[in-house]
């Protein structure tokens, strides 16, 4: 499973990083923007391409459209109120008991 992180600081420019952590953000945004990817406006490391994030950017039509899929595919409410729930409990961990991800 992919590493999950659960902070608040996403933003691009951060006073909260080490110079060399915002020189690379940048550079991954560049780099990004480049290749014509749209960054998302609140994740540094969230791109799309051809989606409708990509198209509102670039004021361009979609190229991938969303699909109708079995509802048996879809997360299941428990697993969003889980989600939810962890993020809180990460939350209240950063601010009142000090435990930070990266930095």
């Amino acid at each position: 499973e992919p590493f999950q992180k659960y902070y608040n600081e996403p933003q691009l420019i951060s006073n909260k990083i080490t110079a060399r952590a915002q020189e690379l953000r940048l550079l991954l945004n560049k780099t990004m923007l480049d290749a014509g990817f749209a960054p998302h406006p609140r994740e540094y490391w969230h791109f799309s391409y051809g989606d409708r994030m990509w198209a509102e950017y670039y004021r361009k039509d979609l190229i991938y459209h969303e699909l109708d899929i079995p509802e048996a595919m879809y997360h299941r409410h428990y697993k969003i109120l889980w989600f939810k729930l962890l993020r809180h409990v990460w939350k209240f961990m950063n601010k009142y008991l000090r435990i930070h991800t990266n930095y």
